[in-house]
């Protein structure tokens, strides 16, 4: 039986860590052949996610090309659902046997189906995508970090320049508001995005604070009339806490606000940038962005129970 093993990461860009990693597997006498899986393949020209899958394919190969080895370069997007993420990754690549990823809770979900799991760090220092990117934005010497290949692929996209331009454009956080609405007792509103990040995911109704906006309570009430019809004052609002940790959104830094508010009248109608808009008694567990800790976070505070109620 063929044995191939399955290395994921989002090479953004591709460094010195990763290919110490596709080294040890290729000198390994358990791995006959190689899946490289590109993660969050459906994003680009974000903060966090500045090169597209052909880019970053572009960066793989020119490492990869005429090795012993077999080797698969696998287009991975995100689905934001950790129960059915192995699934999704096994439909997407050919059968494999071994599994290196750097995340801990994905690490235990491949484990939990019977995958065996390997570091993606062999040495003492670890190398990420991040601390290259912050060494490209101060003008660091984040070549040496990369293989020699991968900085000539780099050069060729003006990689550089296209992470200085990036992070000029998203590095100032984006401010937003949030807004938990207890719907007459019967259940909380949800929003389907229709939109990238987190598209067809389940979401709080909220947004972007704007010009528009005298203040973050006045966005809230903004946004959750515009994405579902519902009128409610200042003075409902009850404040649940700020949000605002690394990465909660892919697109860059931001801060969000969330508020509690419980409404007794009014008609739900979903907005123009929304796919679906429905009242859960129960809360999905796969909401987008840091939506289910902005619940858990309601809950504590309001004495709320699990029914939205």
């Amino acid at each position: 039986m063929t044995k191939r093993a399955l290395f994921v990461g989002r090479f953004q860009p591709f460094h010195k860590g990763h290919l110490e990693v596709i080294n040890s597997m290729i000198q390994s006498k358990e791995i006959d052949e190689i899946i490289i899986g590109i993660g969050s393949s459906q994003v680009k020209d974000t903060f966090y996610n500045p090169f597209s899958a052909d880019e970053r394919e572009m960066m793989i190969k020119a490492l990869v090309d005429n090795l012993d080895k077999k080797i698969y370069i696998i287009k991975i997007d995100d689905i934001n659902n950790y129960d059915s993420l192995v699934e999704h990754v096994e439909k997407l690549c050919p059968e494999f046997h071994i599994v290196y990823f750097g995340n801990a809770i994905t690490n235990k979900l491949f484990e939990e189906k019977g995958y065996k799991i390997k570091k993606t760090t062999e040495s003492g220092k670890t190398i990420s995508g991040t601390e290259v990117r912050n060494l490209m934005i101060r003008g660091g010497n984040w070549k040496e970090y990369v293989p020699g290949k991968v900085i000539g692929v780099l050069e060729e996209l003006g990689g550089e320049s296209k992470i200085k331009e990036i992070s000029t454009r998203y590095f100032k956080p984006n401010v937003c508001a949030d807004i938990v609405v207890n719907y007459k007792g019967r259940g909380i509103i949800l929003i389907q995005r229709g939109n990238e990040p987190f598209k067809d995911k389940w979401a709080f109704p909220g947004g972007h604070f704007d010009l528009n906006d005298y203040n973050l309570r006045e966005c809230a009430i903004r946004e959750l009339y515009e994405e579902t019809g519902i009128k409610v004052e200042v003075e409902d609002l009850k404040l649940i806490k700020e949000y605002a940790d690394f990465g909660r959104d892919p697109r860059g830094p931001t801060i969000s606000i969330a508020y509690y508010v419980e409404i007794s009248e009014g008609d739900i109608k979903a907005g123009d940038d929304a796919k679906n808009i429905q009242i859960f008694e129960e809360i999905p567990n796969d909401l987008a962005f840091d939506h289910n800790k902005m619940w858990d976070d309601c809950q504590e505070k309001y004495g709320l129970k699990e029914e939205g109620k």
